[in-house]
């Protein structure tokens, strides 16, 4: 059962990762480089994660706790927090809008691109071919990513736009009967090939 204080540990951990590997042009970028957040235990790339999880855990207040245990989260203005998205799927590809811009292929002229769309699960596994369900992975990454790159999160909050993908879908379908149900959002009703698929498409998300 997940509490809200595992939520707020969960959020703690991504967010210490995330300022761990913090550079130009990325969320959270400017986050340890304010006045009166660079000194925190929390920005403190020396210490372990979960010792900076605990040190933000602890520098928020309660009413800033709850806002921001949700997928649309709010931020936390006063630590210079930006809202985030957690909500994200990426089933058989990136559920996100098309993404335009200018393209330095197309001599700077606005160019839009969408995100790839794969089979459903359960005609990839269909294939039973384990190369297949990793590099499908692999490219939902990479677009994944890409997309985030481009994100203002500052100024939008939309479901899609973060990194934080809710895929793949492992649970077993029953029918009402007992058997073993179809449905396209998880890899067929074997536990075996399941876990499989789920192994390999996932690896490659992180």
């Amino acid at each position: 059962m997940i509490t809200r204080r595992h939520s707020a540990a969960f959020l703690a951990l991504t967010l210490a990762g995330q300022l761990s590997s913090a550079r130009a042009n990325v969320l959270w970028n400017d986050v340890c480089t304010q006045p009166d957040t660079k000194d925190t235990k929390w920005c403190d790339t020396s210490a372990t994660i979960s010792e900076r999880a605990a040190a933000f855990v602890a520098a928020l207040k309660p009413e800033e706790k709850v806002p921001i245990m949700t997928n649309e989260a709010q931020g936390v203005k006063r630590l210079h927090i930006p809202p985030y998205q957690w909500g994200s799927e990426g089933l058989h590809g990136p559920l996100e809008p098309c993404v335009c811009g200018p393209s330095e292929a197309s001599g700077g002229n606005v160019k839009c691109a969408c995100p790839t769309s794969f089979p459903a699960p359960s005609a990839m596994a269909s294939a039973f071919n384990n190369s297949l369900y990793w590099l499908v992975g692999h490219h939902d990454g990479i677009e994944a990513r890409a997309i985030n790159n481009l994100r203002n999160h500052m100024t939008q909050n939309n479901y899609g736009d973060g990194i934080d993908y809710w895929s793949p879908t492992v649970n077993m379908q029953v029918s009402k009967a007992g058997t073993k149900a179809g449905g396209h959002a998880f890899a067929g009703g074997h536990k075996v090939s399941s876990q499989t698929y789920a192994e390999l498409l996932s690896c490659c998300l992180a």
